[in-house]
């Protein structure tokens, strides 16, 4: 996705433990360590029900979260 979806993302947060999330690869991703939830867009919009989120393995979601740059993993 473009940096015009990180600017049209950016404020939304996980429905599931409110934490930040980032565009990785057309899918938003938490930023929080215990959740790593992954929702899909499609079409520009964003499908933010935590029952239709994928929970991602610990090191796929590093990955994810460590390519974005976020505060979150920024932190640790």
């Amino acid at each position: 996705m473009s940096g015009r979806a990180d600017e049209l993302f950016r404020g939304v947060v996980c429905p599931e433990c409110r934490c930040e999330l980032v565009v990785h690869t057309e899918q938003l991703v938490c930023t929080g360590v215990e959740c790593r939830l992954q929702f899909a867009i499609e079409n520009g919009i964003p499908h933010l029900l935590a029952d239709s989120a994928q929970r991602l393995a610990e090191a796929e979601w590093k990955t994810a979260v460590q390519r974005t740059g976020s505060a979150a993993e920024r932190a640790k």
